[in-house]
């Protein structure tokens, strides 16, 4: 069975109405009993009359004329106060329900508006403003906002999944092309070996691409440690990265609190980022500072152009996609280390270095415990 629901507008005017009833009849009954009160004060019957000898002659209290007309107009007075109590009652309900009705209309135009609305056009603009600047001024700015932040989540999810599918693609494509022309002829045993070192490159690839995805979307809390050493994790991730022909320089030492495993793929994710994308020299330099620990990466390498260092933590982003694909990169390591950061109440920022590339700054809570 389909339940009524009762519009915002009756509730209020019922509200009104009812609240305006109760201080009238109130009203009513205090005018009603102060004129009964008055009736009873005044002389109506026949004053005592005074004899030729000056004695007093008492009345018999029979009630005279003006008493009968004082009851009738007392009668008169109680019945116009009832029907002008009733009709103030209705008037003011009907201009109750009116004046309700004009101030809801900002809220049903925004309704409306709101209604129009779908995935593809979140535009904030679509949704009106009220000229007065009351609440629903500003549950409507509330809206416009809210809009405009679903709206770009949206856009970026899109962007996401496009990016996402196009890095799977590729190394499938490329699995897929290989195998398809290797299958034209007879191969000798040394192309099998080089096709199988092929697919397991890209087989590896993928893998990568999946684990790190999964770790971008994961939600699971992590570990919680105090006083976790990032100097000692700095140095062995320098050390496991230092074969790569890149001189690697750790300074200072700093502690955190939070995940030893998000922040050691942290600090991977960082210096992988420096000897893929630099000059050759990397210089890590740790200190805690005002309760952070803060975590500098800087490289001699090309550097991130100004317009590009707020979105290089952005997932996919390249800011040389001929130079990313050189190195084998898939534009996820930056925005796992800001996600991690951002998880354990942290920040991650980029800029230039002193070295002449691009510095990263992290900054990772730690209350000296």
């Amino acid at each position: 069975m389909k339940r009524f629901h009762l519009s915002l507008r009756f509730k209020l005017t019922a509200i009104v109405a009812g609240v305006m009833s109760v201080c009238c009849l109130l009203l009513t009954a205090v005018s009603l009993s102060t004129s009964a009160h008055m009736m009873e004060a005044l002389p109506l019957t026949e004053p005592a009359m005074v004899g030729a000898d000056d004695s007093v002659i008492e009345s018999d209290g029979v009630a005279c004329e003006p008493a009968v007309i004082a009851s009738a107009a007392h009668s008169t007075f109680r019945v116009q106060n009832l029907a002008a109590m009733v009709l103030v009652i209705l008037a003011g309900s009907a201009a109750a329900y009116l004046l309700v009705r004009r101030q809801l209309r900002p809220l049903e135009q925004l309704a409306a508006s709101v209604k129009t609305l779908d995935a593809e056009n979140m535009d904030p603009g679509r949704l009106p403003l009220p000229r007065t600047r009351d609440e629903s001024y500003q549950l409507a700015l509330a809206l416009q906002e809210m809009t405009g932040r679903v709206g770009q989540a949206y856009r970026m999810q899109k962007e996401f999944a496009a990016s996402a599918a196009h890095e799977l693609r590729t190394p499938l494509a490329a699995m897929q092309s290989r195998l398809e022309v290797f299958g034209l002829k007879e191969r000798t045993p040394e192309e099998h070996r080089v096709l199988l070192a092929r697919l397991g490159e890209n087989l590896e690839r993928l893998n990568t691409l999946v684990e790190q995805l999964l770790q971008l979307c994961s939600n699971r809390a992590p570990a919680f440690c105090r006083r976790i050493d990032l100097g000692r994790i700095a140095r062995e991730a320098a050390g496991e990265l230092g074969g790569f022909g890149t001189e690697m320089q750790v300074e200072g030492e700093a502690f955190a609190d939070g995940s030893p495993e998000l922040y050691r793929q942290l600090v991977l994710n960082l210096l992988g980022n420096a000897v893929k994308y630099g000059g050759g020299r990397v210089r890590v330099r740790l200190e805690n500072s005002d309760g952070f620990a803060v975590l500098r990466v800087e490289d001699n390498g090309p550097g991130i152009p100004p317009e590009a260092a707020e979105r290089v933590f952005e997932p996919f982003f390249r800011a040389d996609r001929s130079r990313s694909r050189e190195v084998g990169g898939n534009g996820l390591g930056l925005a796992i280390v800001q996600r991690i950061a951002r998880q354990n109440g942290g920040t991650a920022q980029a800029g230039p270095s002193e070295l002449g590339g691009a510095c990263f700054t992290v900054r990772l809570p730690f209350d000296g415990r």
